[in-house]
């Protein structure tokens, strides 16, 4: 299923994760970033691990790199949560999901409320029968009312 907007910024917001391998550490490289020794899972190539959430932040650390000419490797990698399965499954659309669970709740308690039922019974009386019954309670009444002034 294709993906909304909504739901390609809940993957950013919530399941992606920036990585970013170097060798050298940089001049003015910013706080936000979280630095540590780089393991097996770069390939034995690089020394340090930089991540980060924010996209603004590995952009802004790639250009650092690039200008002071430093070798660099930036990976998107995905977190291993429930809510990463839930939210970056790539078959699965939240934001439609929810849109349908929303409808059949709201057809569900528009059925319960009793305004079909009501628009229904409405439609197949018999406005002549009740038009007739109309007559026959003023006729009535009429009938009574004269009965008084005498």
């Amino acid at each position: 299923m294709q993906h909304t907007k909504i739901d390609r910024w809940l993957c950013r917001k919530f399941v992606h994760i920036n990585r970013i391998y170097f060798n050298t550490m940089p001049e003015g490289l910013p706080r936000d970033l979280e630095i540590v020794e780089a393991g097996e899972e770069s390939g034995a190539r690089y020394k340090f691990r930089g991540t980060t959430r924010d996209e603004d932040l590995a952009h802004e650390v790639s250009e650092l790199f690039v200008s002071q000419n430093i070798t660099y490797t930036a990976r998107v990698d995905e977190l291993d949560t429930f809510l990463a399965k839930f939210v970056g499954n790539p078959k699965r659309s939240i934001t439609m999901m929810v849109i349908w669970i929303s409808l059949g709740i709201f057809g569900a308690f528009f059925a319960i409320s009793g305004i079909p039922q009501m628009v229904m019974n409405n439609l197949l009386s018999d406005q002549d029968e009740v038009k007739s019954q109309d007559k026959i309670d003023r006729f009535e009444r009429g009938e009574r009312m004269d009965e008084r002034l005498k």
